[in-house]
């Protein structure tokens, strides 16, 4: 996924003017930081295109966020549990 959008955000925006993507590794830290945390240091995508992935980012990470987390929060209580 962090590839394919990081691909796709370097398409839609290396090189265009108030763009922070300059390269292949700009868009990967991008894409890489919306995943991870839902958010960058750097500017909005100026492309409607760019910003269509970005929302797809970020849900993807909200997504992915939570899913990890209830999967941990299941773990940690599921235990040994006796019955009475």
């Amino acid at each position: 996924m962090d590839a394919a959008c990081a691909t796709l955000m370097w398409s839609y925006e290396d090189g265009l003017k108030g763009s922070s993507i300059h390269g292949f590794g700009d868009a990967l830290f991008f894409s890489t930081a919306q995943i991870v945390t839902v958010s960058s240091s750097f500017t909005n995508p100026i492309t409607h295109a760019g910003q269509i992935v970005d929302v797809v980012l970020e849900a993807w990470g909200i997504f992915v966020v939570t899913a990890v987390a209830g999967s941990f929060a299941s773990f940690f209580t599921s235990g040994d549990r006796t019955s009475s």
